[in-house]
């Protein structure tokens, strides 16, 4: 589902309930939260978040058992932890996305979170 490019500021909670949805483009919209309904798509295998002014990482993203591909191409994500990321079994490689001070202070630049 290619929802990218249409400004969108908030996603409809019916968006949970595409429980086979296996890829996911919100690339350049303005959504700055993702709607807890979103951790329904346990089929997800792709997510773009790229160019989104989102905040904060949702623990359920990484819990995503069938996620491959997490872009988040010029994100400014504040609150991912070591935590969440070493809970999360299937991460293989993770780029610059981390600092000393255990949570992303600055834009993803790297953008990619290669899973499994």
């Amino acid at each position: 589902l290619d929802l990218s490019e249409n400004k969108l500021e908030k996603l409809p909670k019916e968006i949970g309930q595409l429980i086979n949805l296996r890829y996911l483009n919100l690339a350049n919209n303005r959504l700055e939260n993702l709607p807890s309904e979103l951790k329904n798509l346990i089929n997800l295998q792709e997510l773009d978040l790229s160019g989104n002014p989102i905040q904060h990482l949702p623990d359920f993203i990484l819990q995503f058992k069938q996620l491959k591909n997490l872009k988040l191409h010029n994100v400014p994500i504040a609150g991912v932890s070591k935590d969440q990321i070493s809970r999360t079994e299937d991460v293989i490689a993770l780029k610059s996305i981390l600092q000393e001070s255990a949570v992303v202070q600055e834009t993803i630049d790297e953008g990619f979170l290669h899973l499994r």
